[in-house]
């Protein structure tokens, strides 16, 4: 597996990553502002703690899971749902405001108490968390904490794989904790659901990913786990300014990593992601001096990984050359990946 060579789209940037994030935080404190206090008069009960909370508002306190709020928020004032509004404007009322992580490594939460890390303490943070990340397949519909021991148990590996990604792949680790300054930590709490997700990620948390951590794959498995996601997040963001596809929402087509049929967007995502894994996991293998951070059956494991990704993107990108109707962005990417891992 050959390390990729420089690509406009396909590496990480890290200064312009950093850059789009604090451009991407003012924004959603200036949006907040709108919604709160701009929009519709505040009512009397509820002006004197929510302008309180809307001064102390910075972008350093623009924590993931505002990004879910303001989302509450807008989507109630687009249907014109009142109640759903002063509900979420109470809401912010009510919030204690947490800077975004600035550390070289993310944070870690939890989605419950007792594990003897951060957790959301604020139900109302929590319900945000849970409703943005429940997915349209029932995958993460019912996430719930995880056991305390389990989280004891793998934390430090997750903990590793960041620490593997920042020395192994430091360019990598620079843009990918921009992307993600929190881990959720979460698991499926249906009955024998079995363990049938790694993550997950939505812009609407932006800034923060989640990782299962009762899914088996270990300290390669969490590395590109994290790849995984911040470039979906990443993603998102190249979509902000440009549609990439031009696809019908509705149509539907083979998806090589589902057995479910898929829209474009999701198969375009597939192949980016996948590549993007490839990309850094192929990094970190050819980097010198990692032993103390990965064994060799580590190693293996990750090189295995890594090989499969690579497959996935090439599964992928045929179904995009084949029906996906991309704008010259969303060709540009595909080209890059392209180049890199094939």
């Amino acid at each position: 597996m050959k390390v990729p060579a420089a690509s406009d789209t396909l590496l990480p940037d890290p200064a312009a990553c950093a850059a789009l994030c604090a451009d991407l935080r003012q924004q959603l404190v200036a949006g907040l502002r709108q919604l709160v206090e701009e929009l519709v008069p505040l009512p009397d009960g509820l002006a004197e703690p929510a302008r309180a909370v809307l001064d102390d508002l910075t972008p350093d306190f623009a924590e993931p899971a505002l990004f879910a709020l303001y989302a509450r928020l807008r989507d109630a004032a687009l249907v014109e749902d009142a109640a759903g509004f002063e509900a979420a404007r109470s809401v912010f009322s009510r919030w204690r405001l947490s800077a975004v992580n600035a550390e070289r490594l993310p944070r870690l939460r939890v989605l419950g108490q007792g594990s003897g890390l951060p957790f959301f303490d604020r139900p109302e943070k929590l319900d945000l968390v849970r409703s943005v990340l429940r997915d349209d397949v029932g995958l993460t519909s019912a996430l719930g904490a995880p056991d305390p021991d389990l989280v004891q148990q793998e934390a430090p590996k997750l903990l590793r794989a960041c620490e593997l990604l920042a020395v192994a792949a430091p360019d990598w680790a620079a843009e990918t904790f921009e992307l993600v300054r929190e881990i959720v930590l979460a698991v499926d709490t249906r009955p024998d659901s079995g363990v049938r997700f790694a993550g997950g990620s939505v812009f609407d948390l932006f800034g923060a990913v989640m990782v299962n951590p009762a899914s088996p794959g270990g300290v390669p498995g969490y590395l590109l786990t994290l790849v995984h996601e911040s470039s979906h997040l990443r993603l998102f963001c190249h979509n902000l300014g440009d549609e990439i596809l031009l696809n019908d929402g509705e149509a539907r087509y083979r998806s090589p990593l589902r057995q479910q049929p898929r829209p474009m967007i999701g198969i375009y995502h597939a192949a980016w992601v996948s590549a993007r894994m490839a990309a850094a996991g192929a990094r970190v293998l050819a980097a010198p001096d990692i032993g103390d951070l990965l064994s060799q059956e580590e190693r293996s494991r990750l090189a295995r990984r890594v090989e499969k990704a690579r497959n996935a993107f090439v599964d992928a990108l045929g179904v995009v050359r084949a029906h996906g109707l991309l704008t010259d962005l969303g060709r540009k990417i595909m080209d890059d990946a392209e180049t890199g891992l094939v």
